[in-house]
């Protein structure tokens, strides 16, 4: 199959002028608030090219022509660009974008408090102020927030500490801020991944590591009684070693939430890898599951893409992606 590529500017499509100069292109899919990115190589011979602006909209598609004559183009995401590198000899064009939904607004510090609310409260009156859509996960929606200060803090910063906190990938993307359960493997519009099979014989290279991360089989948080003034302890799990979390609570709901999703990411990551596949795979993105089969017993199961890169150059199509276990 032959790869292709289409890459319009502001709307206006760049393709023919830059397809007999491409040296690379690639996209970079992350979990959570890191960014995802493309980055653009082009030769820059005779100095022609007409230099894109920064803050330009960049949309992506890879694909493949088949032999028959049929094209398959997958959309790779709209970047905002923000860095234009000039180098040489020989003389080269770099451009590198950002995602386009990850807002200056939301790196803008704000001083607030959030009382008596919930986390789909939360997510969806940041996600309105920065003209997204909120989509958040329903065991994560109803996630009682009695209190929670935001202090000279972005609201980026916020749904990152809050991600963390509960166990959950924050991300704007495509018109959407996410909020949702880490390793639930589901797209925007909340319906399920497509699980890709991936065989030994389709990867070039491989690598998986197993690891006993973490023996915790407990996870206690503490709340604050306002009925007794004491400080009482919620425990998650049964068995030891137990791991104390840091911190007072302000209701014992929250500190069973917060106790839970630290238990669910201490059994998560007992073993990581990465695939190579020459080719590519395109359908792949991060949160999708991936079942690996024809390797051997202790690889072959089910996994979820971390981090994916899509890479075109001179010997075709590259996916590289970054595998973690799911928690069990």
């Amino acid at each position: 199959m032959k790869p292709l590529f289409t890459l319009t500017a502001d709307n206006n499509d760049i393709t023919a002028k830059i397809s007999d100069r491409l040296l690379s292109l690639a996209v970079i899919d992350e979990r959570g608030t890191d960014s995802d990115t493309l980055t653009v190589r082009l030769d820059d011979r005779n100095n022609v090219l007409a230099l894109i602006p920064t803050g330009a909209v960049l949309k992506v598609e890879l694909g493949y022509q088949e032999q028959s004559g049929k094209i398959t183009m997958y959309p790779m995401g709209r970047f905002t660009v923000d860095e234009v590198e000039l180098e040489g000899p020989p003389d080269t064009l770099i451009i590198r974008a950002r995602a386009a939904d990850l807002r200056k607004s939301l790196k803008q510090q704000k001083t607030r408090t959030w009382k008596n609310t919930t986390m789909a409260d939360v997510i969806g009156t940041i996600a309105a102020e920065h003209d997204l859509t909120g989509r958040i996960s329903e065991p994560l929606a109803n996630i009682e927030i009695p209190h929670l200060a935001q202090t000279d803090e972005s609201d980026l910063h916020l749904i990152t500490r809050l991600a963390k906190e509960y166990d959950a990938i924050a991300k704007p993307t495509n018109g959407y801020l996410l909020f949702v359960v880490r390793g639930e493997a589901k797209s925007v519009n909340g319906t399920a991944l497509p699980e890709e099979y991936i065989h030994r014989s389709q990867c070039s290279r491989w690598r998986v590591v197993l690891a006993d991360r973490s023996k915790y089989e407990a996870v206690i948080a503490h709340w604050h009684d306002t009925e007794t003034g004491q400080r009482v302890p919620e425990r998650v799990g049964t068995g030891e070693p137990v791991f104390t979390l840091r911190g007072t609570k302000p209701t014992q709901q929250a500190a069973r939430d917060c106790a839970a999703a630290k238990l669910n990411a201490l059994k998560r990551g007992a073993a990581i890898g990465d695939l190579e596949i020459e080719g590519g795979l395109l359908s792949v993105m991060a949160e999708s599951p991936i079942i690996t089969h024809g390797f051997r017993t202790g690889i072959d199961d089910i996994w979820i893409a971390d981090r994916v890169e899509h890479r075109l150059e001179g010997r075709g199509l590259t996916s590289s992606i970054d595998i973690e276990a799911p928690k069990k």
